[in-house]
């Protein structure tokens, strides 16, 4: 890559809203400071993956089209990419260039959803999520004072983030972190309640104990690492927007892990931490979004090694 990031090459912007928020000033800036970094970062590495696509395509064609005119190659680049990659090699072109910096929202290249935060909506969502877990207070102990502030106010910055990848990498490989609020699903507690798992209403495994609950949907089986690991979880919530299939995505939980300290005392310190799964896999649990977000700018990206490893012929 030439001096430079390619992002910072096309520009970048983080849209700030006024906001009232229980965090400090300071913790305020930290998450837009690591927003920005996650935005960049993630532009980078779609810019990156850009390249190698229309390199690799341009290279296809110079080796198989004798007899072809250039707008039947034209065409036949356009087709190929909106089939296999889910943008137009025109746009593709146009990026690499720095000259269609609307793009870059349009096809969520940064990582995040550019629709405008819908605040009202957004507290209604959060709203709901709380209003379900103190559906069933009796069973999560302890019970949290709250919602993590540090996560209410990410989803206020943004209204959504996608994550990494270009968007055929992200629709077979990443589950998003969240979603913008979809406002049909505001006014029904369904959808919080497939999200919410409370570990003591049930063993891990015992599905049953699960399907017996009215609060939680028989899939809620979360965490298996996390417990191996030593972790108290009384409570968790899948964020993504793949609750359907609850194993899979961000998650934020209410849980602890002994811990001894330097005067050899043990100690538990319950608070919302954030953690991934897909699959068998589990991330770490990190302490912030601001950790979280370092991390999750780098899970499964889009490498130039796994992007040559999935091409299409253009034939």
């Amino acid at each position: 890559m030439q001096d430079g990031s390619e992002s910072e090459q096309i520009g970048f912007t983080l849209q700030r809203l006024d906001l009232s928020s229980d965090l400090t000033a300071s913790r305020r800036e930290s998450i837009d400071n690591a927003l920005r970094h996650f935005r960049r970062t993630v532009l980078d590495q779609n810019l990156l993956a850009l390249r190698i696509l229309v390199e690799a395509a341009q290279q296809e064609v110079q080796a198989l089209s004798p007899g072809l005119s250039n707008e039947q190659i034209e065409e036949a680049l356009e087709y190929h990419f909106e089939c296999e990659y889910q943008i137009t090699y025109s746009t593709a072109k146009s990026l690499l260039e720095g000259s269609a910096d609307d793009m870059i929202a349009v096809f969520c290249l940064e990582g995040v959803d550019h629709d405008p935060v819908d605040l009202s909506a957004r507290d209604h969502w959060w709203a709901s999520l709380w209003n379900v877990m103190k559906s069933s207070q009796q069973h999560i102990e302890p019970f949290p004072t709250g919602l993590p502030q540090d996560m209410k106010y990410l989803t206020t910055l943004v209204s959504g983030i996608t994550g990494g990848g270009l968007p055929y990498w992200r629709e077979m490989q990443h589950p998003d972190f969240f979603k913008k609020v979809d406002v049909r699903l505001l006014e029904s507690p369904v959808d919080h309640r497939k999200r919410i798992c409370i570990p003591s209403l049930g063993n891990w495994q015992d599905v049953a104990a699960f399907q017996s609950k009215d609060v939680l949907d028989p899939n809620n089986a979360v965490g298996y690492t996390w417990a191996i690991e030593d972790w108290d979880i009384s409570v968790a919530s899948n964020m993504s927007s793949w609750p359907e299939k609850f194993s899979d995505g961000t998650f934020v939980l209410y849980c602890c892990r002994q811990q001894e300290t330097e005067d050899s005392h043990l100690v538990k310190t319950w608070d919302w931490r954030y953690g991934f799964q897909r699959g068998i896999f589990s991330s770490e649990l990190f302490e912030s979004v601001e950790e979280y977000l370092a991390w999750y700018a780098h899970w499964d990206e889009q490498t130039e090694g796994n992007t040559e490893s999935v091409l299409f012929s253009l034939w």
